[in-house]
């Protein structure tokens, strides 16, 4: 992609290299002056790592930091006060981050989001404002900026909520999975930036899961694992297992299942929310709201 437009590239253009960008630094500095492709895959492995698998020994703190001064954004938690002044910003503000039907794994239903919304019980001192954003064609200035103004952020699963170490601390993040398939990714992400992460899985959506793995079998029917994979995706699908487990821990997964491209097919379901999963979003939100207000709030809240 040209270097403009690759988030990639754009984060590390924000990131002092010594302090920050570690391999990732280097290896975007020797993309850029041999002009090649050599680099490209490279770059892109090396910063997902350091996003993910090394985070843990880079734990954020709470003070401000040069990648978060470098883009003017917010990184302290937000605090409301109990007797808010005039002019004081009293929003509650909730970022569906989408993505394109045409993709897939996108969030049919978010006009019924919305108007559930209305039914979150909130301190008086503030009131929601919802948004709902497709993240391209964006550049990441602006998705950084989006994503560190919302208090919290309703999202699909995907390479957007890379953008969630742009959030404030204490923000929350409410990721909604496809049926039957939960990485840990974000999770453990949240976790080591200092943001908070709830699960939320999406309504059984058979037929792309089928159409994906009659794909993956290169014949007019289905291959046997993948003909297993169907079937144990609809026995689950038909069991009631959202009633016995509450917990994204006991969720069911078949993210590793023995069928070739059984993670593509999973990820091609779209994500529309069912009851009893709007009832816990509209919960956590009252619950995070009702954290934000204190009597008092020190100078960089």
């Amino acid at each position: 992609a040209p270097f403009d437009k690759s988030w990639i590239k754009q984060f590390l253009a924000f990131v002092a290299p010594r302090q920050h960008g570690g391999p990732a630094a280097v290896l975007l500095s020797r993309s850029i002056e041999e002009s090649t492709n050599e680099w490209e895959v490279p770059t892109f492995v090396k910063l997902r790592s350091v996003l993910t698998r090394n985070v843990p020994k880079r734990r954020r703190s709470t003070s401000k930091d040069e990648l978060f001064s470098n883009m003017g954004l917010l990184k302290s938690k937000r605090c409301v006060l109990e007797n808010p002044s005039g002019g004081s910003d009293t929003s509650l503000r909730v970022l569906v981050l989408n993505r394109k039907a045409s993709n897939g794994r996108d969030i049919p239903d978010t006009a019924r989001i919305e108007d559930r919304l209305k039914s979150v019980q909130l301190p008086a001192q503030l009131r929601i404002e919802f948004s709902e954003h497709l993240f391209e064609g964006l550049t990441l200035r602006e998705q950084a900026g989006l994503i560190n103004s919302a208090d919290v952020v309703i999202g699909a699963h995907g390479a957007g909520l890379a953008n969630l170490l742009f959030m404030r601390t204490g923000a929350k993040m409410f990721e909604v999975f496809p049926f039957a398939y939960r990485p840990k990714i974000f999770s453990k992400q949240a976790q080591y930036w200092g943001v908070g992460w709830t699960g939320f899985m999406a309504d059984p959506d058979e037929q792309p899961f089928v159409d994906k793995m009659l794909q993956a079998s290169h014949a007019k029917e289905l291959g046997k694992p993948h003909a297993k994979a169907v079937s144990r995706f609809q026995s689950i699908a038909k069991s009631s297992w959202r009633q016995a487990n509450q917990t994204a821990r006991s969720w069911p997964s078949l993210e590793f299942f023995n069928a070739p491209f059984i993670r593509v097919a999973l990820r091609s379901q779209r994500l529309g929310l069912p009851e009893s999963e709007l009832q816990r979003l509209v919960a956590e939100i009252e619950r995070h709201a009702k954290s934000l207000v204190r009597a008092e709030c020190q100078m960089d809240e």
